[in-house]
């Protein structure tokens, strides 16, 4: 730094502001990954040569696990039982699956 005429104390905030910069693009970055993975699992059947009711049953057994994996590792990392928080995060999901199929008949409905 001296070699720039800028001092090692002078240089520190801008040095922490890069760091912080640097790690929320990071964060930003991983977060996008894992949500586009995430909200691929359930297209994914429909990709492969599946139709119809084999390619939903498919996607429902595919984000069921993907739950349960995501619960479990909370439980892990959080030190609580993994299965029961997998059983919870599939519970989650399936009355968050339950609400939005119920609120697209009801849009439906309304729609015509």
């Amino acid at each position: 730094m001296k070699r720039y005429g800028v001092s090692q104390r002078r240089a520190q905030p801008a040095l922490r502001q890069t760091i912080t910069r640097a790690k929320k693009v990071r964060n930003l970055t991983s977060s996008f990954a894992f949500f586009a993975a995430g909200a691929a699992v359930p297209v994914l059947p429909f990709l492969l040569p599946l139709e119809g009711v084999a390619a939903l049953v498919t996607a429902m057994v595919l984000v069921g696990v993907a739950l349960m994996l995501t619960g479990a590792t909370v439980g892990v990392l959080s030190g609580g039982p993994p299965l029961r928080r997998a059983l919870r995060q599939l519970a989650i999901g399936a009355g968050a699956a339950g609400v939005t199929f119920l609120l697209g008949l009801l849009v439906g409905a309304a729609l015509g």
